[in-house]
């Protein structure tokens, strides 16, 4: 494989999804030497950047650096330096770091290339076998993913690590290597070292270890296309899933559309003791219950027969719209206003103003007797932690609306014909 027959490969790839700017990772490695060299001949009429990350573990990260800087001088592409402050020197706090400098930098519509390559993915499958992950884990790594409103690519992932090196050798270039990746002490390195080299002296392991991570993924494909349509059966809304419909569904699979409803919320992946858990705390708890727990910034919580997942806090300031027509996004939901001359909602009037409800007011709803907002919360089944965000229009101290749930006596539209307001609310 030369040089030349990788550059209109690469190319095609990118270029099936549309991108605003392209970045490369480059760490001043082999790889991101080889695929910094290629992208450079892929998109010759295109700007292109790199993002480096030091990440400081080593004496020699500054050279490293140096080198990168070098490097993208050479080939005309803008570079951007991140130094990084490790917890700890493990390899999970370097890749945390990196993907957290990715995540800040990049914005909507941008492409990250990386340099995985065939022997990465084998390796990957063989460290998360070990770990006994399940059939996301062991699908390895995805060709494209997306990462906040980025997408994240992996263009070479059908080489291996020797037609890489056999590239960079014929062409001259260049690069720097990291001592740590000769220490057997990471689980990696000694896979890479001890385990591979010798399942590839009797067959050809990685690009069939590779292989099977394609396999895996067409299956992880399918089984959650099952999931998605089983998952709109048991839920109101993206973070809102009805325990009376998942007990409809056949016990042996209640727990995984629980982790597939959480992962398709949050992102967040559970693990088989901590789906365990989850289960017994939420699905047999009493439905008076309210228990919760945290999943890496987001809350889940129970009320009633339903299960919530909670976005990580927001600031307490909230910034009200005036009281109009349109749709307004709020921090904790999504306020509509819209006209309406069906003879219900609510009438217009000049001297009505949005506010945070609380629990401490209370309104006469059309038609009903007077009621606190906690009962008429209650009564609509609206969780107790929505409550205090929840809007209501204030005409002076009086309550004239609570959206979504009712109008109250003295400001509904009294007959058809005559315009008013419909307004809803879809918290968060």
């Amino acid at each position: 494989m030369t040089f030349s027959a990788l550059i209109s490969p690469l190319r095609e790839f990118c270029v099936a999804y549309p991108a605003r700017r392209r970045f490369i990772a480059l760490s001043g490695g082999l790889d991101s030497v080889v695929l910094l060299h290629l992208a450079a001949q892929a998109f010759p009429d295109e700007p292109l950047y790199a993002i480096h990350v030091n990440h400081g573990l080593q004496v020699e990260a500054d050279q490293w650096q140096a080198f990168c800087e070098r490097l993208c001088a050479q080939l005309n592409v803008q570079l951007f330096i991140h130094r990084v402050v490790l917890a700890s020197s493990s390899e999970q706090a370097a890749r945390d770091a990196r993907y957290d400098v990715f995540a800040s930098h990049l914005e909507k519509h941008d492409q990250l290339l990386l340099a995985h390559h065939q022997n990465d993915q084998a390796e990957t499958l063989l460290f998360r076998l070990m770990r006994g992950a399940g059939l996301r884990g062991l699908s390895a790594m995805a060709p494209h993913r997306r990462l906040g409103e980025a997408l994240l690519l992996r263009p070479l992932l059908g080489y291996s690590r020797q037609t890489l090196e056999a590239i960079a050798q014929e062409r001259g270039y260049d690069w720097c290597e990291d001592p740590s990746n000769r220490s057997d002490t990471y689980a990696r390195n000694y896979l890479r070292h001890q385990i591979l080299p010798r399942l590839s002296a009797r067959w050809s392991a990685v690009s069939q270890l590779a292989h099977v991570t394609d396999l895996l993924r067409d299956d992880l494909y399918l089984l959650e296309s099952y999931l998605d349509d089983e998952l709109a059966r048991v839920t109101t809304s993206a973070e809102q899933l009805n325990l009376d419909l998942l007990g409809n569904v056949p016990e042996p699979r209640q727990r995984p559309l629980l982790r597939h409803w959480i992962y398709r919320a949050t992102g967040v992946l559970i693990n088989a003791k901590d789906l365990t858990d989850i289960a017994h705390m939420f699905l047999g708890s009493k439905g008076d219950a309210q228990p919760q727990r945290q999943l890496a910034g987001w809350a889940l919580r129970r009320y009633r027969q339903n299960l919530y997942l909670l976005r990580p806090e927001t600031p307490s300031h909230i910034s009200l719209p005036v009281f109009t027509e349109g749709q307004f996004q709020l921090p904790h939901g999504e306020l509509e206003v819209a006209r309406s001359t069906d003879g219900l909602g609510i009438r217009s009037a000049e001297n009505l103003t949005w506010a945070l409800a609380g629990e401490g007011r209370s309104c006469r709803p059309a038609g009903r007797p007077n009621k606190t907002l906690k009962k008429l919360f209650q009564e609509a089944g609206v969780p107790p932690w929505q409550r205090r965000h929840w809007p209501v229009l204030l005409d002076g101290e009086h309550v004239a609306a609570v959206a979504g749930i009712c109008v109250c006596d003295g400001y509904q539209i009294s007959e058809q014909g005559i315009v008013g307001f419909q307004i809803k609310w879809q918290p968060f």
